[in-house]
């Protein structure tokens, strides 16, 4: 992870984002990434008669 980003820092990226579980957090948060939401997973998908 830390070489990911000072990679894309190198090439020009000021901001990072990162989708990860819930038990990632501990792991994320020790490398210095921030919490800024929660994200949610959705899905839809509509019924034969819906269509």
């Amino acid at each position: 992870m830390r070489t990911l980003g000072t990679t894309a820092y190198e090439a020009g990226a000021r901001t990072g984002i990162l989708v990860g579980t819930p038990e990632g957090v501990a792991l994320y948060s020790s490398l210095g990434w921030t919490t800024h939401s929660p994200m949610a997973s959705l899905r839809y998908e509509p019924s034969d008669s819906a269509q």
